[in-house]
């Protein structure tokens, strides 16, 4: 046999050594059907993107873990399917025992430290989300600090418009149904109304409120947004709920998935949940766990009960104190 055969045996040998390895190696039949069902297809508009994988949520349930500062706060372990997935925390508003602060920008930790001096902080969490532009982070979104404009801009897809009060409510409304009412002046304004707009920086100027934009996942017991839509990140949650039990006592609730889960599914298995022990959801709001993903829960000694530190030093701070 001349050189040049032997070449093409030898060149046939390792098309079929390849054809061999790729039999052996890489998934078919069912293993490539299995591949194939691990990532979930989104088809709008004839256009089709792959997505990470779709795992469906299973029931949401809760089991007793701690109860701090008589009764107005109460900590549970979160279950999804029967697995640990977080915590959540009972804020009792009724009775004004527990109140919430919010730091919306600058030297957060340093106008934090400076202000708890003799309050019993119950627990601290990042807040609104946050860019960082050329290195200067600012809120997303109309931001105002203490009466202080820091944003003035309306974000049109951060629907959920966030008022804290100096005496420490928190009041949602819906930027999208323009019905937001200042008590204090008697009227109701629309934020995309550029006139109104201007009435509701003036009266937080005039009463020193603090305000925030942030997504809207509920609002008065219904759910606003599509689930099949929020499933673009699998990953860590924080949602704050404002919330009536069937004794119409007003709760704060706090729950810190820790888990990887798609922001649709949780927001809908947590409504779900509540209305199944009657309890109103009134709003139900995405907080930030991104870079500036702080939460940490104190016990009426000042123990810390549960901790996550930040990437971060967070650059804006929601706050929950006991008088």
């Amino acid at each position: 046999m001349n050189t040049s055969g032997t070449q093409y045996l030898g060149y046939g040998f390792s098309l079929l050594l390849l054809a061999y390895l790729a039999t052996r190696f890489i998934p078919q039949g069912d293993s490539w059907s299995q591949k194939q069902q691990q990532a979930s297809v989104l088809r709008k508009s004839g256009e089709i993107r792959e997505v990470e994988a779709y795992r469906p949520l299973g029931s949401i349930s809760e089991e007793n873990y701690r109860n701090l500062y008589s009764g107005n706060v109460k900590v549970f372990r979160l279950e999804e399917g029967g697995d640990d997935i977080g915590y959540s925390v009972w804020l009792k508003r009724s009775g004004g025992k527990v109140r919430a602060k919010y730091f919306a920008c600058g030297e957060v930790n340093k106008r934090f430290n400076e202000w708890k001096s003799g309050r019993n902080i119950v627990l601290t969490c990042s807040g609104a989300f946050t860019t960082n532009d050329f290195g200067n982070p600012l809120p997303v979104g109309l931001t105002i600090d203490n009466g202080l404009v820091v944003n003035k801009h309306i974000h049109e897809e951060m629907d959920g418009l966030v008022l804290v009060y100096g005496t420490g409510g928190i009041a949602v409304s819906d930027k999208d149904e323009g019905n937001l009412y200042l008590k204090s002046i008697g009227k109701r304004v629309d934020i995309r109304e550029t006139w109104d707009k201007y009435e509701l920086i003036k009266w937080a100027e005039e009463e020193e409120a603090t305000i925030f934009q942030t997504q809207l996942l509920a609002y008065k017991n219904d759910l606003r947004l599509e689930v099949h839509k929020a499933r673009k990140k699998n990953r860590e949650r924080r949602i704050l709920v404002l919330a009536r039990d069937s004794g119409r006592s007003i709760y704060h609730i706090i729950f810190d998935v820790r888990d990887g889960v798609y922001l649709g599914d949780i927001s809908q298995r947590l409504l779900t949940y509540l209305k199944s022990k009657s309890v109103e959801v009134v709003a139900m709001l995405n907080l930030d766990t991104g870079w500036y993903n702080m939460f940490k829960l104190y016990d009426q000694n000042r123990e810390l009960v549960l901790k996550r530190n930040p990437d971060k030093d967070p650059t804006n701070l929601l706050v929950y104190y006991y008088e």
